[in-house]
């Protein structure tokens, strides 16, 4: 019998995935896939754990909550006990999280964003002044790598401000697709889960992305920000929205020796989903990501 919180949620929702039947359901002229029966659930917590109807309706609604499954159709429809399809999603553990920003890919990212610019993978697009913008094809995708060379005279304390301790603060000042930013979980001061929604503009969808990042700090003063997208129920795909994929999104700041300022560094490679033709979406991303740059130069730069 569970009493009070002795029996961790993610434990629970683990028994309650052995427990029910998980199909392809139909309703009138739909079929649902992998779904399970609110009846069959409520009436399993019951005879699992000893409780009455009210008290397994209450447990099912807070596994809902917490996000460990949603109804089919209607997120914010809550947990009943009857013929309602309802379907599992994953939640992370802190480990999880943390495991999906390990040592090896930060790594992997580190040499991505090749910081001494040496890889000749990389190709120089375009300079504007002292920004330099460089795009890679990436094998399999036809969405391509960007990486924004710059510097600023702002130092790692206000770059580390703007763009991990109040970085949902200062967001919408400097990305101007931003809607939406909310952090989903904090697992430690350097490891978060976080949520956003981005507004493409009125001819189509918006793009959600449930984010994974992290800050390091090396020897040497310099910064990195990682960033990527993971699965996590806690947010489910939202009616508005097309949920899109961040490979990767980096920031690095290194500071200049015996002069203020950093060398400042920015990596992208995000998929937005939903139809958008190639060459327009590489083009118009590109676009973006300089733009974006340029704004948090601008911000960083006449922060009072």
């Amino acid at each position: 019998r569970i009493q009070g919180n002795m029996l961790p949620t993610h434990q629970i929702a683990a028994r309650l995935r052995e427990g029910v039947t998980v199909k392809n359901r139909r309703y009138r002229l739909f079929i649902y896939p992998r779904c399970f029966l609110g009846l069959e659930a409520c009436q399993f917590i019951e005879q699992e754990w000893g409780l009455d109807e009210d008290e397994a309706i209450s447990l099912g609604q807070r596994l809902h909550d917490e996000g460990f499954f949603h109804h089919v159709s209607d997120i914010s429809k809550p947990f009943l006990k009857g013929h309602y399809f309802y379907r599992f999603h994953r939640v992370l553990s802190d480990a999880q999280i943390a495991d999906s920003l390990n040592e090896t890919w930060i790594r992997e990212q580190r040499l991505l964003l090749d910081v001494d610019e040496r890889d000749t993978n990389w190709i120089l697009s375009k300079e504007i002044d002292d920004t330099r913008i460089y795009t890679r094809k990436v094998q399999g995708m036809s969405e391509v790598a960007v990486k924004i060379a710059t510097r600023t005279t702002a130092g790692v304390e206000e770059l580390k401000d703007m763009l991990h301790t109040n970085y949902l603060q200062w967001c919408p000042e400097w990305r101007k697709m931003h809607k939406i930013g909310r952090i989903v979980r904090e697992v430690s001061s350097d490891i978060e889960l976080q949520y956003w929604k981005w507004n493409l503009g009125s001819t189509t969808s918006n793009r959600d992305f449930v984010i994974s990042r992290r800050i390091i700090t090396l020897r040497d003063g310099s910064v990195g920000i990682f960033q990527r997208s993971v699965v996590d129920g806690r947010e489910p795909v939202y009616p508005d929205c097309i949920r899109s994929n961040v490979y990767y999104i980096a920031r690095f700041f290194r500071p200049f020796t015996g002069r203020s300022g950093c060398q400042f560094y920015s990596l992208y490679l995000i998929d937005l989903k939903g139809w958008i033709p190639s060459t327009y979406k590489n083009n118009s991303q590109i676009d973006y990501f300089v733009d974006e740059v340029m704004n948090i130069k601008q911000c960083v730069e006449n922060v009072d």
